[in-house]
């Protein structure tokens, strides 16, 4: 039972039938009470306008025969067409003519002369002077019924017309709460059948959008946050495929060579251990780039700042990369401006982020190519740039560039780009100075990659070891 109630349309069709009962309920006393004020009002006015009736006849025949010796007959007459018991005393209170003179015994004249159960009315002569007076009383009503009974039976039509109309009106609002409450809640229903598949791995599930109000934005919010999640798990597994192939290919190198030397096959000589060693060199690379990958996002990287030349370290990073340069032809340049600021800034770390995008425009620079880094002095601090005439890239691999193991050429080498994160790197490494970078390319005619670093550079980056 107590399930059931949970239930979102249940409890909204309770509600309105609470809220429906009160207002109904509400009209229903109100009614009854303005109707009985009315039937109330109506019969006054129907007395006194009987009375008067009953007054001017009396007044007409005492004018007539300027006595009350008719009067008996004409009483009986009116106090049966009226049905009422018409009574008519003298100016001293005696009965002279009473309707009704066999039924019971004949009314005081000091009775109460109001409204109600019995009328006591003066009679005026010719002159104005009163000759006597008459009662009113009804006679075949119980004491405790004051409303005619056309009157009555109209105030009990109107009750049972409200209640009937009221008990209508509940059933048709509840029908009606019914069908709005299943035709809104049931794309709430489907979104959690959907989110249910989607907690059991179904990551494809998506919900149909078609309407704007919160709950078609709550559809839009669940289908983007659907893609995200389906996203991140191909990103996931790329992940580890990546990861897999770029340390399978050293160890089994590794491998290859320690068997090799066991075997006998290889002597354990210089040149044989310094391919052990490059090999163990990539991989101790690969661990490094994912450290500082781990390090970046999570909020922890150590950066160690000192007061840096920044033409001084373009320069030495672009010399260290000339013999890769040289070796595929390509021509490594750099102009660097006179008079550039020293920042403070991890020098190791910047020179990261430039060797990672010579290392990349090196890379997808034919031979007889050109790369250049330039440097230069902007309002914000210093400008970084890398040029290349190389491949290029598309628009749409523009907007992926720096994202986690993303390649343009989706083969897993490292001589066409590694696992994909040291855009990655560079991007977190800069933001982490508190500077920005971006790429700009033209497929076919190359790429242009820039980072700026600002002048105050200190106060923005994070550094744990300071308070």
């Amino acid at each position: 039972m107590s399930r059931w109630l949970t239930r979102l349309e249940v409890r909204l069709l309770i509600g309105f039938a609470l809220v429906l009962a009160i207002v109904l309920g509400s009209v229903s006393v109100s009614t009854r009470l303005a109707v009985s004020a009315q039937v109330t009002r109506f019969q006054e006015q129907l007395e006194q306008v009987r009375t008067e009736r009953i007054q001017g006849i009396i007044e007409t025949n005492y004018t007539r025969s300027r006595s009350f010796r008719d009067v008996q007959q004409t009483l009986e007459e009116a106090g049966s067409f009226y049905n009422r018991r018409l009574v008519v005393f003298d100016s001293n209170g005696g009965v002279i003519a009473d309707s009704h003179i066999d039924s019971r015994p004949p009314p005081d004249f000091g009775h109460e002369a109001l409204f109600g159960r019995r009328i006591v009315v003066p009679i005026v002569g010719t002159e104005g002077v009163e000759v006597g007076s008459f009662s009113v009383e009804l006679i075949d009503l119980p004491p405790f019924v004051a409303a005619e009974p056309r009157v009555s039976q109209v105030a009990s039509a109107i009750n049972s017309s409200l209640l009937w109309i009221g008990l209508a009106a509940g059933l048709a609002g509840i029908a009606v709460v019914t069908f709005l409450s299943r035709l809104t809640l049931a794309p709430l229903r489907g979104l959690a059948i959907a989110a249910a598949r989607l907690g059991q791995g179904d990551l494809a599930q998506r919900v149909p959008v078609s309407s704007d109000d919160e709950i078609g934005r709550l559809s839009r919010t669940f289908n983007v946050m659907a893609a995200q999640l389906e996203q991140d798990e191909e990103t996931r597994r790329n992940i580890v495929a990546d990861v897999a192939h770029e340390l399978r290919t050293p160890i089994t190198n590794i491998q290859g060579y320690l068997e090799a030397m066991r075997d006998g096959v290889i002597d354990a000589t210089e040149g044989s251990l310094g391919n052990v060693l490059g090999q163990v060199g990539s991989l101790t690379h690969l661990v490094d780039d994912l450290s500082v990958v781990a390090q970046t996002e999570a909020g922890v990287l150590r950066l160690s700042l000192e007061l840096a030349s920044v033409g001084d370290l373009v320069r030495d990073t672009v010399d260290a990369f000339q013999p890769r340069a040289s070796a595929k032809g390509v021509g490594l340049a750099s102009q660097i401006a006179l008079d550039l600021p020293a920042l403070h800034v991890d020098r190791k770390r910047i020179a990261q982020v430039l060797g990672i995008l010579l290392d990349n425009a090196i890379i997808h620079t034919s031979g007889h190519g050109a790369v250049e880094a330039i440097a230069e002095q902007v309002e914000s601090g210093v400008r970084i740039v890398v040029v290349d005439n190389g491949v290029g890239m598309e628009p749409s691999e523009v907007e992926h560039a720096f994202e986690r193991f993303y390649r343009a050429d989706p083969s897993r080498s490292r001589t066409t780009g590694g696992v994909g994160i040291g855009l990655t790197i560079a991007k977190q490494l800069v933001e982490a100075h508190g500077g920005r970078i971006w790429a700009e390319s033209t497929s076919g005619k190359g790429s242009r990659f820039a980072f700026e670093l600002p002048a105050q550079t200190a106060s923005t980056i994070f550094d744990p070891d300071r308070e």
